[in-house]
């Protein structure tokens, strides 16, 4: 039988850890310089720019379905993918990322699907 061939990225927060389908991420970055605090919505915390774009930054559980109440501190960026990319990208801190991991190797690992597409919306 053949393997399955989904790849997942691992992220974690605290002692919670969750695997979202990597095929989902634009890239991750390490430490960005110049995040800078939102103060303009809940939903966002902050934003900066990479590559001539900017990520807004939000908790992980505005994004997926997950018990997490991660704040936005870790020093990993997770960057989504968007269906319509313009010059803004959506993205969320997490303290351990790793990947990509096939189904098989998650373990107890929780999968999560994406709770909304109402952050990928420039309204």
């Amino acid at each position: 039988m053949a393997e399955n061939r989904i790849r997942y990225l691992v992220c974690g927060f605290g002692i919670e850890t969750y695997a979202i389908p990597f095929d989902a991420v634009a890239y991750v970055l390490k430490s960005p310089e110049g995040v800078k605090p939102w103060r303009g919505s809940s939903l966002l915390s902050g934003f900066f720019c990479h590559q001539g774009r900017v990520v807004w930054v939000t908790r992980f559980s505005e994004i997926f379905i997950a018990k997490t109440q991660s704040e936005s501190k870790g020093s990993w960026v997770v960057v989504l993918k968007r269906p319509d990319v313009g010059i803004t990208q959506v993205g969320f801190f997490a303290e351990i990322v790793r990947g990509p991991v096939s189904e098989s190797r998650l373990g107890n690992i929780q999968r999560v699907d994406q709770a909304s597409e109402s952050l990928f919306c420039d309204s």
